[in-house]
């Protein structure tokens, strides 16, 4: 006998839906359901993030190649560049 755990959610009319990998195919199984409501403490809430880290995300505008720009820190740096 094999126990196996399920986290789920209910829908607004208190329905779940339950997909249960048992990797033995082709048999008959007979299946227990046992369920208990989580306090509210232990339920997953679904949070906002508190920023929206999106409105930073683009490009930088250089005036100059960016190889060219590596090329001259590493010279800066004391290792050698390989043209």
């Amino acid at each position: 006998m094999k126990t196996l755990k399920i986290h789920t959610k209910t829908d607004n009319k208190g329905k779940a839906t339950i997909y249960v990998d048992t990797s033995i195919p082709d048999s008959e199984l007979d299946l227990i359901v046992q369920f208990e409501e989580l306090p509210k403490s232990l339920q997953v809430s679904e949070k906002k993030p508190k920023y929206d880290l999106y409105e930073f995300v683009g490009k930088i505008k250089w005036d100059i190649n960016p190889l060219e720009y590596q090329k001259k820190l590493r010279g800066e740096w004391g290792m050698p560049c390989n043209d």
